[in-house]
């Protein structure tokens, strides 16, 4: 006869852990538990039992009933389990793995000042693609994968360079949200809405009790950032909106989002021309320090 008290349960935390692993919503990995229980539950059920001696008997009741045990036992733990799973992960962790599970990203950032929105970022990121970065007046980031180009308007010039990590761009203009997990959140279900047609739940966090700021997420039930605001105490009553971050993911982006085109008159610097002239096949001799490969050339 199977032993199901042991191995039962222990499928069903393996199962809940790689449900989590690959940030799947809570309610998918809940509803997985509940179809490998009733399997379990259906194996102990169907299995043939052969009893021929009292002591067989005592000893086929007694493994049933752990069994069973152990079975309702994980359907009780289930939820908590999934939780602490759950809430072991950081908020902005959760997030930027959102965005690197996604096929695209659009981030779009706002501040308010004087009454008046201002656009201060507009980011485009497509999987295996790169990434475009709109800064408004302090210029434009394209990164393809292999190069990044970087235009400054005040200077008319274009810097060509390696590229960076393309996921980079969002990290850092998200790089608020790191105070969710620095300080002592809470849910806040009266501010629960929906979003881009999507249902999202709402945490907020000040620095410090009292305080006349706090930033505001909203996750949607994949866990992912959907809006980021800090806000401004207005009084007693409510709160005035300071910044904004809104992110949409799997849209379709245009394909000259991320098409390298620079007026004619701009002038390019390209970084990667020295690499270029003196290739490390090249080289008399190399050495390694650091990190940092050193090449010596005739």
């Amino acid at each position: 006869m199977n032993d199901y008290s042991d191995s039962g349960s222990s499928d069903l935390i393996d199962l809940a852990v790689a449900g989590v692993r690959n940030h799947m919503p809570g309610s998918s990995v809940e509803q997985r538990l509940q179809a490998q229980m009733r399997q379990t539950w259906q194996a102990m059920s169907d299995e043939p039992v052969v009893i021929s001696w009292p002591s067989q008997l005592v000893r086929s009741t007694r493994r049933r009933l752990v069994a069973a045990c152990s079975v309702a036992a994980a359907v009780l733990v289930a939820p908590l389990l999934i939780y602490m799973i759950f809430s072991s992960q950081s908020v902005y962790a959760q997030v930027l793995a959102g965005i690197r599970n996604a096929h695209t990203v659009y981030a779009k950032g706002i501040r308010v000042r004087g009454g008046q929105q201002i656009n201060v970022a507009e980011i485009w990121y497509e999987m295996g693609r790169g990434v475009r970065e709109d800064l408004g007046k302090n210029g434009l980031r394209i990164d393809d994968g292999e190069f990044e180009w970087r235009y400054h308007p005040d200077t008319n010039t274009v810097i060509k360079g390696p590229s960076r990590d393309p996921i980079g761009a969002i990290a850092e203009l998200l790089d608020p949200v790191k105070s969710i997990d620095k300080h002592d959140g809470e849910r806040i279900p009266e501010l629960d809405t929906t979003l881009n047609s999507v249902q999202c739940r709402a945490f907020a966090v000040s620095p410090t009790k009292g305080a006349n700021s706090r930033i505001v997420v909203w996750l949607d039930d994949r866990n992912r950032l959907v809006r980021f605001e800090e806000q401004l105490r207005r009084d007693e009553e409510g709160w005035d909106l300071d910044e904004r971050i809104d992110m949409r993911y799997d849209q379709p982006i245009a394909e000259e989002r991320f098409t390298v085109s620079f007026p004619a008159e701009t002038r390019v610097i390209d970084r990667t021309a020295p690499l270029k002239r003196f290739g490390l096949e090249d080289a008399i001799a190399t050495a390694q320090r650091l990190g940092i490969v050193l090449a010596v050339h005739n």
